[in-house]
């Protein structure tokens, strides 16, 4: 079954440490699991501080799921969810 790309849990506040970050992994997990088959998803993210926490590095392997950064300074490799974030804040933070 083919997925198609959507936001599936998050977490809004002015900063994101990795335990937040992971809770919104873990939401997303419980709502998607189900129709992962074997074929368990890469999470793909940037190289902020959350995500080279070793917190995070441990939700990750406890999930049985594999994690990979994109280079540094290449934002055009996450697009979607740069795009996402782009959006959210020109609508909701600067208004």
């Amino acid at each position: 079954m083919s997925l198609i790309r959507s936001i599936l849990a998050y977490h809004i506040g002015s900063h994101c440490p990795a335990v937040q970050a992971f809770r919104a992994l873990q939401g997303a997990v419980r709502a998607r699991q189900a129709d992962w088959g074997k074929t368990v998803p890469v999470i793909r993210t940037d190289n902020g501080p959350q995500f080279v926490a070793q917190a995070w590095a441990t939700g990750c392997q406890a999930l049985g799921m594999t994690h990979e950064r994109i280079p540094v300074a290449t934002p055009n490799k996450n697009a979607p969810s740069e795009s996402w974030h782009r959006g959210l804040e020109t609508e909701c933070w600067r208004n």
